[in-house]
């Protein structure tokens, strides 16, 4: 839609559940991931409409496009919670990934990792010990850093601000509440 809310556009269609959309930097595309039955992929759209493309054809969520539009990152959840989970690297046209990094910890829903504004490496919000924090990881290899260092609550959203030169996050204590409910009929 326009900024003012005019010329409202539905982009997808039909019984999956689409969420976590990504807009390329030309304007042109929409990536997302889309969840039909148990199993979760990556599609894309055209901001103009019409049919969606299928990227991938196995387990992929939270994709973000690469600076120049050409790749995406994308995380390969973990089957369980003692493994970890992967950031792929996919052509921004699809297929198998390019690259990948072993380095997240295991969640229920995963936050997109996102580019660093050169294209060199990709941010990701890393827990440990309950508190979460953003690492950065070269795409030419090596470990990943923490960029943060927070000793208490969560990171929810993050990103590059437009001139690149910082990042703005929200992040605050998660609030768990239990009721009790008897004589329940």
């Amino acid at each position: 839609m326009e900024t003012d809310g005019s010329d409202l556009k539905q982009l997808t269609f039909g019984g999956s559940n689409d969420s976590a959309p990504d807009c390329s930097p030309d304007s042109k595309w929409v990536v997302y991931e889309s969840t039909s039955g148990s199993k979760t992929t990556l599609w894309k759209v055209s901001l103009e409409g019409g049919p969606p493309l299928r990227l991938t054809d196995y387990e992929s969520v939270a994709p973000s496009f690469s600076p120049d539009g050409q790749m995406l990152s994308c995380v390969l959840p973990a089957p369980s919670q003692i493994k970890q989970a992967t950031i792929a690297i996919v052509s921004a046209a699809g297929g198998l990934p390019l690259k990948t990094f072993e380095v997240l910890t295991f969640a229920f829903s995963y936050n997109s990792a996102r580019w660093s504004p050169d294209g060199k490496a990709l941010l990701f919000p890393r827990t440990e010990k309950n508190v979460i924090n953003l690492w950065k990881q070269p795409l030419d290899g090596g470990p990943p850093q923490p960029l943060t260092n927070f000793t208490s609550d969560s990171i929810y959203n993050y990103s590059y601000t437009r001139d690149g030169k910082s990042i703005v996050l929200a992040r605050g204590k998660v609030v768990v509440n239990v009721a009790l409910i008897t004589n329940f009929k």
